[in-house]
């Protein structure tokens, strides 16, 4: 059967999405290229216009500009190419998406509208198959012979964040307002599994959401017994989980001692070197300077990343681009992305993940395709009540 353009639009935005979910025990290495390459086609085919581009290259070469600037505003500051590359262009894809954001969404309830297929039957099937594959990624951690595509994990088995993990966030605020139990108990137990404060805080934000977007007596009652199934969920899944929020919640304990350690360290070392200058200050270091000397740890990696990544995505935007870049980067997406349920849904999940980390933004993939799901949720939950004649206007 020959596929339509409509019906093309629709699977190489689901494609992506879909297939790094299955459970190929990919390490971060290889997991961000081939989510990079992956995601091609939805960003430059799946409706890019003209203005989008010409927007994306200026603000493009202003940072550019300003990052071989600040090379010589540091000179004693380490300065790599490679992380440059490494938080750039997850960055880049970024705001491709943004400033085209709603030529998508018009594009994609368009072939949702003009399709043949049973689109939205598909679409349903491979959020199952998502939230599914997801599951089967953490259970295969926890079981001791992991298949996860993982961000990170711990060696001792009581934690693990697998790729796409905010997604599966915004999926289940999905499959709570359309009666997907399956999938949520799934993206249930892909977020119990990370064992982070950040992710269930967002899990629970994301819930209420889908609660009070239509209230009704039945819902309430739904999401208290969601509410208590997850607490049950959470002390048998992922007792460290349940751990880690009494800790939080009283301030103790040795986890949240060494994280706040850790990120103080980061967040104090960042605020220096972006107050070092009027220069850094107003436009940041850009992307080739180290924010920080580096957190001292055995692991070579993780202690030369430190040095260009934040553990708080507030800071991590400041650092990198200034007052005035972040202040641009704010504008272009509050002008950009219409404001509907599935985006403040979106918000609320990524504001307790900001607090944590700056991987939504750089040098990782994860908000790229938290930023696709937006457009496939949006448009798949708004689409019945338009028309063809309504979409044309």
């Amino acid at each position: 059967m020959k596929l339509s353009r409509g019906d093309f639009t629709l699977y190489i935005y689901m494609a992506p999405l879909v297939i790094l979910s299955f459970p190929l025990a990919l390490p971060n290495s290889l997991c961000q290229p081939l989510a990079i390459l992956l995601c091609l086609p939805a960003i430059f085919y799946g409706g890019l216009n003209t203005k989008g581009v010409t927007l994306s290259l200026l603000f493009f070469g202003l940072l550019t500009l300003n990052s071989l600037i600040q090379i010589s505003v540091h000179p004693f500051r380490e300065n790599s190419a490679y992380q440059a590359v490494r938080s750039f262009v997850p960055f880049a894809l970024m705001i491709l998406v943004i400033v085209s954001y709603r030529s998508r969404l018009i594009l994609l309830q368009r072939s949702i509208l003009l399709t043949k297929l049973n689109v939205r039957k598909l679409f349903d099937f491979s959020v199952s198959i998502f939230t599914f594959c997801g599951a089967l990624q953490t259970a295969s951690y926890f079981w001791g012979n992991s298949f996860a595509n993982a961000l990170s994990m711990t060696d001792i088995g009581t934690r693990v964040m697998i790729f796409q993990t905010t997604s599966f966030s915004l999926v289940a605020f999905y499959s709570m307002e359309r009666g997907k139990y399956f999938s949520l108990f799934c993206a249930i137990v892909v977020l119990l599994g990370t064992g982070s404060k950040s992710v269930l805080v967002g899990l629970v934000l994301a819930m209420l959401v889908a609660t009070f977007s239509k209230i009704s007596i039945r819902r309430l009652i739904r999401a208290s017994l969601a509410i208590l199934v997850l607490i049950g969920l959470l002390v048998y899944i992922n007792p460290t989980a349940f751990l880690r929020i009494l800790e939080f919640a009283a301030g103790t304990g040795p986890n949240e001692a060494l994280a706040d350690r850790t990120r103080a360290f980061e967040i104090a070392h960042a605020r220096e070197t972006l107050t070092s200058s009027t220069l850094s200050f107003l436009f940041g270091v850009g992307f080739f300077v180290a924010l920080t000397p580096g957190v001292p740890t055995p692991d070579a990696a993780f202690f030369q990343n430190s040095k260009y990544d934040i553990e708080n995505g507030f800071w991590g935007v400041l650092g990198k681009l200034g007052i005035f870049f972040s202040m641009v980067f704010s504008f272009i997406a509050c002008k950009s992305i219409p404001l509907n349920r599935v985006i403040l849904c979106a918000i609320l999940i990524e504001i307790p993940m900001f607090l944590k980390t700056s991987y939504q933004v750089f040098a990782y993939m994860d908000g790229v395709y938290l930023l696709l799901w937006t457009l496939l949720l949006s448009a798949f939950m708004n689409a019945p009540n338009s028309s063809p004649a309504d979409l044309r206007s």
